[in-house]
């Protein structure tokens, strides 16, 4: 009687183990959410932390550093290399130009502040930029009044 007491337990604790491994009492989460990519915007640069990320919901988490002009982020789909966009006379992005689609954007928003957006990304190449363009250029500017031809874009890929 001993054995077979012994091989039931030994069985229980199987079960067990089996329904632990299978995530039985585990807190898992129904749906997996957008992947997060998290980008810093700032005088006078596009900075998303990672440069690549699989096609699906992603949502971009955007700080602006500043340190002294809004920003905003515009996604668009691509096969031209981030700077060389089709471009108006101010120096702002055409987004109806030839050679891009513009996906979405997250608008305009203050130095300190964060902003988040998501967008459904399909395989592709993609650019990240700041649309803005300024009245008048500030003297950090060399001139220039548009943040795309400052150098505000970054290549982003999706797999």
């Amino acid at each position: 009687m001993g054995g077979r007491r012994g091989l039931a337990a030994v069985a229980a604790a199987l079960v067990v183990l089996t329904l632990g491994a299978c995530g039985g009492d585990k807190k898992e989460p129904t749906s997996e959410g957008p992947t997060q990519i998290d980008v810093t915007v700032k005088e006078w640069s596009v900075a998303p932390d990672k440069a690549s990320t699989a096609a699906g919901e992603i949502k971009f988490e955007v700080k602006n550093q500043g340190p002294n002009h809004k920003h905003e982020l515009v996604v668009a789909k691509t096969d031209l290399g981030p700077n060389l966009l089709p471009t108006k006379a101010d120096g702002s992005v055409n987004e109806d130009g030839a050679g891009i689609t513009v996906i979405g954007e997250i608008e305009e928003f203050a130095v300190g502040d964060d902003s988040e957006k998501e967008f459904d990304l399909t395989a592709g190449k993609y650019v990240l930029f700041c649309n803005v363009v300024e009245d008048a250029p500030t003297a950090d500017m060399a001139g220039l009044k548009s943040h795309y031809k400052l150098g505000m874009f970054a290549a982003f890929t999706v797999t």
